[in-house]
């Protein structure tokens, strides 16, 4: 995943795998990938201008404000803060992947039910997580990394695609 572009890392050294991954990163990566399958950019109308905008890395910056117009990764809706520095958790990423397929706004902030994403992940074999408390825990880049490329493949594969889609209504 860093030599395609989706990190600010061009090396294994600096992309470290075992490092979890901070907001800033993940909407850098599920944006990236939003972008690569082309999924609709709807813009959602929310208030992107952060107060903590100064924190960004700057090369992310733009980016973070594309999938917050696009709902995919919004930041507090009371504070208006993105709050970069913080680490997603599993179910987090897991959300926002689902809520991506369903072709709905992600709020990963807003007390998601975090446990119906996750039977659906399980079900598309997004992930393999069998522990429910691992849900709680920072992601690391690799296990994020991993879950795009599972969700990449997943969409790409238009039979599976199809039965994804009517699996995510039966669930609705």
């Amino acid at each position: 995943m860093y030599e395609n572009g989706l990190t600010m890392y061009n090396t294994i050294a600096t992309y470290r795998p075992n490092d979890f991954v901070t907001r800033e990163e993940a909407a850098k990566l599920v944006g990236q990938l939003f972008e690569v399958l082309r999924f609709e950019k709807i813009d959602k109308g929310f208030n992107c201008n952060f107060v903590d905008r100064a924190k960004f890395d700057p090369t992310l910056a733009d980016h973070i404000q594309k999938v917050c117009t696009w709902g995919i990764f919004r930041g507090n809706d009371k504070t208006q803060e993105y709050m970069p520095h913080d680490h997603l958790s599993k179910a987090q990423v897991l959300t926002v992947l689902i809520r991506i397929l369903e072709g709905k706004m992600s709020n990963e902030h807003a007390d998601p039910r975090w446990i119906e994403y996750y039977i659906k992940a399980k079900m598309l074999e997004l992930t393999k997580e069998t522990v429910l408390l691992n849900l709680e825990k920072p992601s690391t880049r690799e296990e994020v990394a991993l879950l795009i490329y599972r969700f990449k493949n997943l969409v790409i594969d238009e039979k599976k695609f199809e039965v994804v889609g009517a699996l995510l209504k039966e669930l609705a």
